[in-house]
């Protein structure tokens, strides 16, 4: 009973406060190092003081165990908090605040009768006790994904492209469906979700969602969320992955098929981007963003800009004589609106323009009778490939296709080709074998 005595004064109708919490633990502590004192222990003989010495270390070791000191904590502050009139309530944070600081006034408590016993503390009324290390925090109530990933989602706004974030977002949203709490991102619990999740994914779908993952569990560890030792997935078994597809390229014939059977549906603007990539290289939605002031004039000749994802895709590609009046008359057209050259319906919510020209490339593909491996970007194959084929320098080709340069006197040195030896090598190896695709212009 004397342990509680000096907690009585606390008394709340409304709970206890953290102050009133700190209160309560420190006066526990006092009263059983003043109780200590004022027991006779120095009457002891000098075994009997070292195994009680002895059973105060065994007492600390118990208390710093998860299985030991936790619950002998809880049990302590339940007892306190009836005393006190108060019901403890488990979900609340009170009940778990007091039970931390009863846990380490434990150990202060147990190393001060270990010190005692073997005559390390003079006076007998102890103010300062030893420090002690961090401590296994009490159980909490569970701690939900989804407003962390909230809230993650706002730290990732600014550092990261749009699109990539939703990509993040929506890995980890599926992953909180089977692990919705923090408590529950165990190792077991995650290689049981990975083995649903992602079997038979490709590989480069096991790096991305990974990835996600990994960069999640970072932003709780600097968050002190979770501890940086708890982290699960050095001992996380990859789940078994599919070959990722390989892409190929388009012959020049089935790029002029391509063209073709765009003009007979009367896509208009598809025709045209694949003109413009056949003669290019240029990417999709590059294509799709080009404005009237992406074509430029450099030492007089006519070329595009295009502003790719990395800084060796901003680049200048020359107009192949085919491709000049394609060129020449979007840029005639007055109609399209921001001076786009390229007519799209509507754009994404990341803004992209390239979606439904993609949709329109997918479905007409698919109608050919042509599979997964063949895909709008495999125009960027097919000039690659052809490029090679003509023998093409390494450097004009990756000045051309916007890859970045190889070798230290290229990309350390070097300022780029001219824009006559891009024409002369584009002009050289891209020909195609339909002569209305070489000449034509379709029109709306």
């Amino acid at each position: 009973q004397a342990l509680f005595d000096a907690t009585r004064s606390a008394r709340s109708s409304n709970g206890l406060s953290s102050s009133e919490l700190r209160r309560i633990a420190d006066d526990w502590l006092r009263t059983e190092v003043q109780r200590l004192f004022d027991s006779d222990f120095l009457s002891l003989s000098q075994q009997q003081r070292e195994e009680k010495a002895h059973d105060a270390e065994l007492d600390e070791a118990d208390l710093l165990s998860s299985d030991g000191g936790v619950p002998w904590a809880q049990r302590l502050a339940q007892r306190l908090m009836e005393t006190e009139g108060i019901s403890p309530d488990w979900k609340d944070e009170t009940a778990h605040r007091l039970t931390e600081l009863l846990l380490r006034n434990g150990v202060k408590l147990a190393r001060a009768r270990r010190d005692a016993f073997r005559g390390n503390l003079a006076s007998s009324h102890a103010t300062t006790l030893p420090e002690i290390p961090s401590l296994p925090s009490p159980p909490s109530s569970p701690l939900p994904l989804g407003p962390l990933l909230d809230k993650w989602e706002a730290v990732l706004a600014g550092k990261m492209k749009t699109r990539q974030v939703d990509t993040y977002l929506s890995d980890l949203r599926a992953l909180s469906v089977r692990i919705p709490t923090v408590e529950q991102l165990r190792t077991k619990n995650l290689q049981e979700h990975l083995e649903l999740d992602l079997h038979g994914a490709s590989a480069n779908t096991v790096v991305r969602k990974f990835s996600a993952y990994k960069k999640f569990w970072r932003y709780l560890v600097s968050h002190e969320i979770v501890s940086i030792d708890a982290d699960p997935f050095p001992r996380v078994n990859t789940p078994a992955k599919r070959d990722s597809l390989k892409r190929e390229a388009w012959t020049p014939e089935q790029v002029c098929e391509l063209w073709r059977e765009a003009h007979c549906r009367k896509l208009t603007a598809l025709a045209n981007v694949i003109r413009i990539s056949a003669f290019t290289g240029g990417r999709v939605e590059a294509i799709c963003s080009l404005r009237r002031r992406s074509i430029r004039i450099d030492r007089g000749i006519m070329t595009i800009h295009f502003s790719d994802k990395t800084d060796a895709g901003h680049r200048d590609v020359p107009v192949h004589r085919c491709l000049r009046p394609l060129i020449d008359d979007l840029l005639a057209d007055a109609s399209q609106p921001d001076d786009f050259l390229i007519a799209v319906t509507a754009t994404n919510k990341h803004g992209e323009r390239s979606t439904g020209i993609g949709k329109q490339f997918g479905r007409m593909k698919k109608n050919l009778g042509y599979g997964r491996e063949l895909v709008f970007h495999s125009l960027r194959h097919t000039v690659a490939t052809m490029l090679d084929q003509a023998e093409t320098p390494t450097g004009i080709m990756e000045a051309i296709l916007g890859h970045k340069h190889t070798g230290e006197t290229r990309s350390r040195y070097s300022k780029g080709s001219l824009p006559e030896a891009r024409l002369k090598w584009l002009t050289k190896a891209l020909r195609y074998p339909d002569r209305d695709f070489m000449t034509s212009t379709i029109r709306t």
